[in-house]
């Protein structure tokens, strides 16, 4: 694991400086401003494996290969530039649920994860999902139909049947209660595996306002 801070990169660059200075040759200096010394990530680590704790239990593990934080942005936050694959633990430690995705972000005063790419996750029951994009309100309560949403081409797998919507949907955390957008396009289920009735499957409503 390697961290950086802004600290030790600005004593480096005074280094560079100084032994430059003290050659007696003439080169060409680089100088780096404050504004730009402002965007560099106050943490970086490489090839990660880090459990998070909430109120002193251990509830995931994230593994990345570039973790990036900006904790003096305006709106601080982490960057996965390289991809991320996030396991929620029970108190066992075992993987319950996984996320994966080829990039992400987490904006910690949100407490909003925002997934990008290849997005993929499977919950306990064995439900798959697969969009282009995700996003996960940590805010919300995990039984919170608010708790993850988008606005993506989605596809579910429940195992018994896969259902196929355009414009995404937003649910509870573990999937069993999912909501539909409003959608303009295709809406496919698998009519020959699909029960008449399944009451975690809700018709289609609008966005009722989610912020994208």
């Amino acid at each position: 694991m390697v961290f950086q801070t802004k600290s030790a990169i600005i004593i480096f660059l005074s280094l560079c400086l100084i032994g430059m200075i003290s050659c007696g040759k003439e080169s060409a200096i680089s100088t780096v401003s404050l504004e730009e010394v402002k965007i560099l990530p106050s943490e970086h680590g490489e090839n990660l494996s880090e459990l998070i704790s909430d109120s002193g239990i251990t509830r995931a593990r994230i593994n990345a290969q570039i973790w990036d934080v900006y904790s003096n942005d305006t709106e601080p936050y982490w960057f996965f530039p390289q991809g991320i694959y996030l396991e929620m633990l029970d108190s066992l430690f075992n993987a319950v649920e996984t996320i994966q995705a080829d990039t992400a972000y987490y904006f910690s005063k949100k407490n909003l994860w925002h997934l990008i790419g290849n997005v993929h996750a499977k919950n306990e029951s064995g439900t798959i999902l697969d969009t282009s994009e995700l996003f996960w309100d940590q805010k919300e309560p995990p039984n919170s139909k608010y708790a993850i949403y988008t606005y993506k081409f989605t596809r579910i797998d429940q195992g018994d049947r896969i259902i196929s919507c355009n414009n995404g949907f937003h649910a509870n955390q573990s999937l069993s209660s999912i909501i539909f957008n409003e959608t303009s396009g295709p809406f496919f289920i698998n009519e020959e595996t699909s029960p008449q009735n399944n009451d975690s499957i809700n018709k289609p409503v609008e966005k009722n306002g989610l912020d994208n």
